[in-house]
């Protein structure tokens, strides 16, 4: 009897998991598996997400800094002259920038922009010099040329100082100081010292589009990229009215003739991410741009985000204007 107990005590230890308990033990494994593979994806996309989001601020921030610095000089009038530029941006209306010569009469600031005859045009890509456009507005900054040995101002936007590699450096600094705005070095005409700063928007096959620069002082015709997936840029001009700012954006401008009324530049960048499939479920949206909006389908899985910001122009503030 105790024989038979003992035997059927042992089979009973040796059977194993039943089918239940396997299939339990399954689902409880399989959920926990799936559980962790839904946070590893999860952490990807956040980590993509992040990725994106940090590209595009940091082509934000580089595109402000650089617009800032040139677009807060408009209007300077250099440390040696008194006078200031009645006009501090550059229009259709003013038709070419004039490629002047400096002291030497057979010396001339030929830029990548033009030629020898003395004409600077714009890249083809650039449709008017400061001008609106709904795929992205253009703006052409002028300012004189201070004595590069003394310090001061005479560069472009594309940090073109009519140096080329070729010269030594005593000969850039005499070409530099023969088109500054030096008393007695430079350029007879303050007028024809003036630098211009142009900023668009460049379109790129199978990419959003780049913000660049064209300057009247570099020497190659190859514009600076400044900027990579810059999708649009919207410009307003701020004017001082009976005491009130009021802002306008070029065309209004131009038709009123109020270019030198101008004392504040207002700019907003739509910025994309690189990579064209960041959002898993898109939609329509719209982004505001100043006076502008811009609409984007479904299809666009692309991240964009609007930044704006506001600069001021001290060369043209402390001017009394009405």
């Amino acid at each position: 009897m105790t024989l038979i107990k003992t035997t059927s005590l042992v089979l009973r230890r040796n059977q194993g998991l039943s089918l239940i308990e396997l299939l339990i033990s399954m689902t409880l494994g399989l959920s926990l598996i799936g559980g962790l593979m839904s946070m590893y994806l999860g952490s990807r996309a956040s980590d993509k997400t992040r990725t994106e989001l940090a590209d595009i601020e940091a082509n934000a921030r580089v595109a402000f800094s650089s617009l800032r610095q040139v677009i807060e000089h408009a209007g300077y009038r250099s440390s040696a002259i008194l006078g200031t530029l009645d006009k501090p941006f550059q229009t259709t209306a003013d038709g070419s920038i004039d490629n002047p010569d400096c002291r030497d009469d057979d010396e001339m600031i030929v830029s990548g922009l033009g030629t020898l005859s003395g004409i600077l045009n714009p890249p083809t890509e650039l449709v008017g010099y400061t001008k609106d456009a709904d795929s992205g507005d253009s703006i052409t900054v002028i300012y004189r040329a201070d004595n590069p040995v003394t310090g001061g101002i005479f560069t472009d936007c594309a940090f073109g100082d009519y140096a080329t590699a070729t010269s030594t450096t005593a000969e850039n600094e005499a070409r530099q100081l023969s088109c500054s705005v030096d008393q007695t070095s430079g350029i007879p005409t303050a007028a024809d010292a003036k630098i211009y700063s142009g900023y668009y928007l460049k379109p790129v096959a199978g990419k959003l589009k780049q913000l660049v620069c064209y300057g009247s002082r570099k020497t190659d015709a190859a514009p600076q990229i400044i900027a990579e997936n810059i999708d649009n840029m919207q410009i307003l001009y701020g004017i001082r009215v009976d005491g009130k700012l009021t802002y306008k954006n070029a065309t209004s401008l131009e038709a009123n003739n109020e270019w030198e009324s101008v004392v504040i530049v207002q700019l907003a960048l739509l910025v994309g991410s690189e990579n064209e499939k960041v959002l898993e479920n898109s939609q329509d949206r719209t982004y505001q741009l100043l006076d502008k909006t811009v609409s984007k389908t479904e299809n666009d899985r692309r991240m964009y985000k609007v930044y704006t910001t506001s600069i001021n122009l001290p060369n043209r503030s402390r001017r009394g204007f009405k």
